[in-house]
């Protein structure tokens, strides 16, 4: 920005006043970041204890897996349903669908543990609760960027959505840490009180919710005329055939997609070289730890700056090079270096959302919050899935010799032979080549070929701009504004997404005619 430009911009904010926003939308953002956290600690809340919990409800390990599943398999199909409720009937609703389906859920699951009811009456139930929740998580997980644009002005938008869109993150590394402490005994875990313990929270905010969010924000959309924000299909039609876009959506969708395999196989990655379940354990948390203390860092730079693009392409080369030294880890034997790769893959690659989403909503505009962010989490999600299926098959069975020699950690996958079982211990050195070289060209299409225009700062702008005209229109020293100015006050004001990326070269030239004069 050229500093005529800046000095424009700084006496047109003097007379630029976002009505309405307060310090309620603090309220509003811990009521999210609430429901986020509860939510994620009751998706992962039997993880830290599957055997246990397993013993508890008289079934096998793999059925107390799939309560955790039962939420990635319905993010994918209700990621459609969140875009349209979102864009039709607003942000308040969707935090009130999340809130209280997490509240529900989370008191069902409590109900489950009932001594009279029966073991599989019990698990029944319990699975109902957990599906209710999974079923309005999405609600909750879309609605940061709406919240952002919805409640924040435009210079706290991103760090709004980063602080949002943590709270999931930080229910992950709660849960790692609470759910171990209800062993009373060596013979008795506590799974009851444990679902007490995690059903506060999603009551909490269930009510916090519905007190605090009383309205979707103070923010609307820049419209007028013919030219509102398009109907929700119509919206999805528009950003699919975004080319801008859409490049942006499969590239978060591949960094969402690496973060998701990193901290999935991370013991797996480890194991075969000698590191304990405990380290890998370690890892993981100073991955998401890490990604949320370089978010908060990252994203007030991206507001003051502007330069959203940039940043991004800067994050996503350095994710590439810290995917490259993590796949050399194997020739490695210090555990303060893997520690310090996880640091820095979770420090970059969790970045790589908050700001993504910014962009989206900048070159989608006119077009709902909502649309761009859950394309964005079907890309991440459909991406995922993926990649950790594919590199859980190509790893590679490792020569028996050296696991002896490398002092392997791993729990051993036995694979049937005939009337033998052969212990196979794998070797995961190409899984981790194929994510170093998918970010690394990833960050290499984003720097050639992403260029994106920022359409809604551009519309924001020139409407800013119209204020400033329309108030100094009415004060004693307007009397000697000259005609030209008044012209503008009596033209058309077009934020259409052609209008606001071009600027409209005549009309911006115009205004800055008029601004001079003042």
């Amino acid at each position: 920005m050229k500093r005529g430009e800046e000095d424009e911009s700084s006496e047109l904010e003097e007379f630029y006043d976002d009505e309405g926003i307060t310090w309620k939308r603090w309220l509003v953002l811990a009521a999210v970041i609430l429901m986020n956290m509860s939510v994620a600690m009751v998706w992962l809340s039997f993880s830290p204890v599957a055997y246990k919990v397993a013993t508890y409800y008289g079934t096998d390990l793999i059925v107390i897996n799939t309560l955790s599943l039962v939420f990635i398999i319905s993010a994918m199909p209700f990621g459609i349903v969140v875009i349209w409720v979102m864009e039709k009937y607003g942000l308040r609703v969707c935090i009130l669908i999340c809130a209280w389906s997490s509240c529900i859920g989370s008191v069902l699951r409590i109900v489950s543990t009932v001594e009279s009811l029966t073991d599989d009456a019990k698990l029944l139930i319990l699975f109902i609760g957990q599906i209710i929740v999974a079923f309005g998580s999405p609600f909750g997980t879309y609605a940061p960027p709406k919240l952002a644009g919805s409640w924040f002005p435009d210079s706290q938008r991103t760090v709004a959505n980063t602080i949002a869109t943590s709270a999931n993150p930080i229910g992950m590394i709660l849960t790692g840490l609470v759910s171990p402490l209800f062993q009373q005994s060596e013979s008795f875990y506590d799974v009851r009180l444990m679902l007490i313990t995690y059903a506060v929270p999603c009551v909490v905010a269930a009510i916090m919710a519905s007190l605090i969010v009383t309205s979707d924000g103070p923010i609307k959309p820049i419209t007028t005329g013919e030219n509102g924000v398009p109907k929700v299909w119509d919206g999805v039609k528009e950003v699919s055939s975004n080319g801008m876009f859409m490049l942006l959506a499969v590239c978060l969708g591949t960094g969402i997609g690496l973060f998701s395999a990193f901290a999935t196989l991370m013991e797996q990655v480890l194991c075969p070289w000698g590191y304990t379940d405990a380290m890998a354990g370690l890892c993981v948390s100073v991955l998401t730890a890490s990604g949320i203390i370089g978010s908060i860092i990252i994203s007030p730079i991206a507001d003051k700056t502007k330069k959203f693009a940039d940043i991004l392409k800067s994050v996503y080369f350095l994710t590439a090079i810290a995917a490259i030294l993590l796949s050399l880890t194997h020739d490695i034997y210090m555990g303060y270096w893997i520690t310090a790769e996880a640091i820095l893959i979770g420090f970059f690659a969790f970045t790589i959302y908050p700001v993504g989403t910014e962009i989206a909503a900048e070159c989608t505009y006119p077009v709902g919050t909502g649309t761009s962010t859950g394309i964005i989490q079907l890309s991440g999600q459909i991406q995922s899935v993926v990649l950790i299926l594919v590199l859980s098959v190509i790893g590679q069975p490792m020569d028996p010799v050296d696991v002896i020699e490398n002092n392997s950690q791993c729990h051993h996958n036995s694979t049937a032979t005939g009337d033998s079982t052969e212990e196979v211990t794998l070797d995961m050195r190409i899984p981790m080549y194929v994510c170093a070289g998918l970010a690394t060209l990833v960050s290499i299409i984003l720097a050639i070929f992403f260029t994106p225009t920022y359409k809604r700062m551009e519309a924001e702008k020139l409407h800013k701009k119209e204020l400033y005209q329309r108030r100094m229109s009415h004060s004693p020293s307007s009397k000697n504004i000259s005609s030209e100015s008044h012209s503008f006050e009596n033209s058309t004001f077009d934020p259409s997404p052609e209008v606001a990326a071009s600027g409209d070269a005549d009309a911006s030239q115009t205004i800055r005619g008029d601004f001079t004069q003042l």
